[in-house]
This record gives C-alpha cells, sequence and structure tokens, in this order.
C-alpha cells in the first residue's frame, strides 16, 4: 500500500511540475505605479502577461516591495495563475479590466480594488490581511472562495 501511494505522489508531483514547466514567470519589475499591459514594468519585457494561443502562458507574482504603487487593468488579459504579495501593491482593474484565468487568484499581502472590472478565476484565496475591494458593479466568477 505504501508504494501506491508513493507513486501516485510522485505522479502527481510530475504533473505539477509539468503544469508550471511551460509557463513563464512573469513579476512586476519595481514598485512603480503603471499599466498592466505596460511591457517595460515587467520581468517579461518585451511583452506584458498575456496568454498567447497556444503559448506562452504566464504565472504571475507581484512582489515588489517599496514606495505604494498601483498596478491598473483596464483591458481583458488571460494567464494562468496570479499572487499578490506587496504590502506596497494595489491592483486596480477599471471598468473594461478583466483578469481572467483557470487557476488561484490569491492576495498573500496588499490590495485588490475592482472599479468596475472583472476576475473571471478558478479560486480566490487569500491571508487575513488581505484585502478586496469592489466598486462599481464588478464582476466576479470563480468556483472556490478561501
Amino acid at each position: 500500500m505504501t508504494m501506491v501511494s508513493r507513486s501516485v505522489c510522485f505522479a502527481v508531483s510530475l504533473g505539477f511540475l509539468a503544469s508550471i514547466a511551460g509557463a513563464d514567470i512573469a513579476t512586476w519589475a519595481n514598485s512603480v505605479s503603471g499599466n498592466w499591459t505596460d511591457a517595460t514594468k515587467w520581468s517579461t519585457n518585451p511583452a506584458y502577461p498575456n496568454n498567447g494561443s497556444p503559448s506562452p502562458t504566464y504565472d504571475v507574482i507581484v512582489d515588489a516591495g517599496g514606495a505604494p504603487y498601483t498596478i491598473t487593468l483596464s483591458s481583458q488579459v488571460n494567464i494562468n495563475n496570479f499572487r499578490l504579495d506587496s504590502a506596497s501593491a494595489l491592483l486596480q482593474s477599471n471598468t473594461g479590466g478583466l483578469l481572467r484565468m483557470p487557476g488561484p487568484f490569491e492576495i498573500a499581502s496588499g490590495s485588490v480594488l475592482l472599479n468596475g472590472g472583472s476576475l473571471w478565476v478558478g479560486s480566490i484565496g487569500g491571508a487575513s490581511s488581505a484585502v478586496l475591494q469592489v466598486a462599481r458593479s464588478p464582476s466576479i466568477d470563480t468556483s472556490s472562495i478561501a
């Protein structure tokens, strides 16, 4: 029985690694405000994170510390997953902004403001200090909130 459990765990681990191995990791480069679609703000410059068809695909991490900054989203963007992990950061999705992903949307630290914008995500999770604010009729579509 132990051998079967180890085999299953190993297979699941390999499947997870394969799923992230094909994605590019995109990080917000510095603690400066800007638009999501400004490629110069991302580690993936000259491209901003927005999944292609079929590639590249992106896992996004916003963790730049320092002075407070805002990342503004005013268009539709498709990525794999998102992690906000900077108390200095605010992700603001305005009217017309849509962040769509099959994976998790996680707020470990920082704030998200849906100012008429939308989230279509696999799941939403966050730390007890996480802030998700809504204004101006936003849309949230998810299968799980943790």
